[in-house]
Parts: C-alpha cells; sequence; structure tokens
C-alpha cells in the first residue's frame, strides 16, 4: 500500500513540476529579443524623401506598402529589389537611401523610413479548434500564441473502478 503511495505521490510531483516548467517556457516571447527582423510575407510601408535645399521643402521621391517576397526581397520601382530578410526597418531603410542615391544621382542619400504594417502570420497544428495561420505581434508569447488557436477543453480520462465483488 505505502509503495503505490509513494508512487502517485511522486507522479503527482513530477506533473506538478512539469507544469510549472511549461507555464515558465510559455511567457517567454515566440521571437528572440531585439529588433524585429524582417520576413518573407511582411507587408511594409516605404516612404522615400529629399531635402531640397534651393526650394526648402521635402520632396518625396517614392511611396507605397510592398510585400517581401519569398526569397526576402522587396521589389520598388525605380530602383529594384532591396534584399530585406533578415534584416531591421532601419538596415532596409539604409539600403533604400543608398539605391536611391545611386540611381537618381543625389549628392546627399534621401530620407527613407521603413515600417512594417502588417507581419508575416504565425502557424498552429494540432488538436486545437482553429488550426492554421494566425497574425504575428510583436512581443507575442508562446502561450497567447497558443490561446489564439483555442485548443479545445481536455477530458479527463475515466478511471477504471473496481468491479463489485459478489
Amino acid at each position: 500500500m505505502k509503495a503505490t503511495r509513494r508512487g502517485s505521490i511522486a507522479a503527482r510531483v513530477r506533473v506538478a513540476v512539469l507544469a510549472a516548467v511549461l507555464v515558465a517556457w510559455s511567457a517567454l516571447p515566440v521571437a528572440a529579443s531585439g529588433p524585429y527582423r524582417m520576413g518573407p510575407q511582411d507587408k511594409v510601408r516605404v516612404i522615400v524623401s529629399e531635402w531640397s535645399s534651393a526650394g526648402g521643402e521635402a520632396r518625396t521621391r517614392l511611396t507605397g506598402e510592398f510585400t517581401v517576397d519569398v526569397a526576402g526581397l522587396l521589389s520598388l520601382p525605380l530602383i529594384g529589389e532591396v534584399e530585406a530578410a533578415g534584416r531591421t526597418t532601419a538596415e532596409v531603410g539604409q539600403a533604400v537611401s543608398a539605391r536611391m542615391q545611386a540611381r537618381a544621382g543625389l549628392v546627399n542619400p534621401p530620407v527613407t523610413s521603413v515600417e512594417v504594417v502588417q507581419y508575416r502570420p504565425f502557424y498552429v497544428l494540432g488538436f486545437v479548434a482553429n488550426p492554421g495561420e494566425h497574425p504575428y505581434r510583436p512581443g507575442l508569447t508562446v502561450l497567447q500564441a497558443r490561446t489564439t488557436s483555442t485548443a479545445p477543453p481536455c477530458r479527463p480520462r475515466a478511471r477504471a473502478r473496481p468491479s463489485p465483488r459478489t
């Protein structure tokens, strides 16, 4: 009798420890901390402006929303393709400015603003109510991502009861 009681207590302790580890792990962000790095399916807004010292005004050279393709490139009018995958918005902005300066023959590089307007989705598979594609947002944790799929409730297993002896 003591052996089974010890066994069930040990099993409960293992389950409690595992649950605590999973709860702690699920509070961690999905992505590594640091600036967001772009990838395929990210949609960005790009605004390229040049300061005109003669007129004392800023002229917009390029503006629009563009999607990073499966190769990790942004295809922009006037300057062509710019590598975006694995880069931050600031790094892509610098690359666009340099390319625009070279293509347009500008003395100074233009000011470029790049912002993500729609993040690439993440996917949930398995025993969940809503498997498939879900929208990502910065700072999303594993637990939050898991709850977006609204998993069906787990039912406890029915315990086998000993049959009454007659």
